[in-house]
């Protein structure tokens, strides 16, 4: 339940933040990052790329591609593990809290951005119509 309201509000932000749409630029990409989020969230312990490669319909190139911009949006954290045949590998892990988190603070700067601009555009209207009286 708390995982399905949280890829709704995920959903709804997609639909409004330019900083979303900018690292999800198609329904494509954000789809298959809602479902990374989604095999993270019901998996407490973390998954390796090949793990979440396994539950999702995409290829690996594109589940590495995805995890990298969560990871840079903070949406996901990663630490070092070690792979069943000993090498090294990120292990991905997700919460509630971190993904509410880190949309807020993304939302936020959204906002920052459109307030500045909102700003900038009333001094352009501002100064358009002080030249207007002279």
């Amino acid at each position: 339940m708390l995982v399905d309201r949280l890829l709704e509000l995920l959903k709804w932000a997609w639909s409004c933040s330019p900083s979303l749409r900018k690292v999800f630029p198609t329904q494509k990409t954000f789809t298959l990052a809602l479902e990374i989020l989604s095999v993270l969230l019901n998996c407490s312990e973390g998954l390796s790329v090949t793990e979440i490669t396994s539950r999702v319909s995409a290829s690996r190139s594109n589940v590495q591609r995805i995890l990298q911009r969560l990871f840079k949006l903070g949406l996901v954290e990663r630490r070092p593990g070690i792979s069943r045949s000993g090498g090294y590998v990120y292990i991905y892990y997700t919460s509630a809290e971190r993904i509410y988190s880190s949309l807020k603070r993304l939302l936020q700067r959204d906002i920052e951005a459109l307030r500045r601009l909102v700003e900038m555009v009333e001094k352009q209207i501002a100064a358009s119509c002080l030249a207007r009286t002279h």
